[in-house]
């Protein structure tokens, strides 16, 4: 564990935000994912449902913490919410 680093309350570095910190203020409508799933996409960009209609699923494997839990819950969204993927 780095030194810097604050055990509890999931408070970390600042290169890290904190559990309330701005990950919580992005506004999105993705389904239930796990944090660091959550924090992979928020980080490249992703934060509404629609931007995952133009995306493979190759490309979004590549993000460290989101795998194929996390890709299928995005996968069921899509197909919930009526969007296709365009042949993706």
């Amino acid at each position: 564990m780095r030194p810097e680093a604050i055990v509890g309350n999931s408070m970390m570095t600042d290169s890290h935000p904190t559990r309330s910190s701005s990950w919580d203020s992005i506004p999105s409508d993705l389904p239930k994912l796990s944090e660091p799933a959550q924090r992979a996409l928020a980080r490249a960009g992703f934060t509404r449902l629609t931007q995952f209609v133009e995306v493979a699923e190759s490309d979004l494997s590549r993000l460290h913490s989101v795998g194929p839990l996390a890709i299928g819950r995005l996968r069921d969204a899509l197909a919930g919410a009526r969007l296709s993927r365009a042949g993706v």
